[in-house]
């Protein structure tokens, strides 16, 4: 007896269209490095572990983030609630922009971080309201709304 879905796949899956860098309203930078603590070796984003959040994304917002992997060893970096595109990889110190694998074209969550290398992030329509990197080393972030001329809001000085 058959179980499950039977169904013959589909000739050819939905097209994937590519995130465009020229649209998005900012680009960010995170260093990818090691620290020793009491524990030993730890992984760090900008000198920080998983703490406050660092940054915040408006909404429906594209945004390119390239990751700096300043080691000499591969780091798999995950992301939580929110997919993005594989845009490049630049090595260290200069270089030609290296377009992503075969494998790493569409959307993901997780990604290969080259030792020595930028990748390049693109990340579309920011939807999530919380984001963690990984479970080891983060960067904390949660979306934000622009403010409107109707907004009651009050900055304190």
């Amino acid at each position: 007896a058959e179980s499950g879905h039977t169904a013959a796949l589909p000739a050819a899956l939905r097209p994937v269209e590519p995130i465009d860098p020229a649209g998005a309203v900012k680009v960010r930078d995170f260093v990818l490095d090691k620290t020793s603590d009491a524990c030993g070796s730890i992984w760090t984003i900008n000198g920080l572990r998983f703490s406050d959040i660092t940054e915040f994304p408006q909404l429906g917002t594209t945004e390119i983030w390239r990751f700096i992997n300043v080691r000499n060893t591969v780091h798999p970096m995950h992301m939580h609630l929110e997919m993005f595109q594989v845009l490049d990889r630049t090595p260290i110190g200069g270089g030609a922009a290296i377009p992503p694998d075969a494998n790493e074209l569409g959307w993901k969550d997780t990604v290969r971080m080259a030792p020595q290398n930028t990748t390049g992030l693109g990340l579309s329509r920011v939807r999530s309201s919380r984001n963690a990197v990984s479970s080891s080393v983060s960067v904390p972030w949660a979306t934000t709304t622009p403010c409107t001329a109707s907004s009651s809001r009050t900055d304190a000085t």
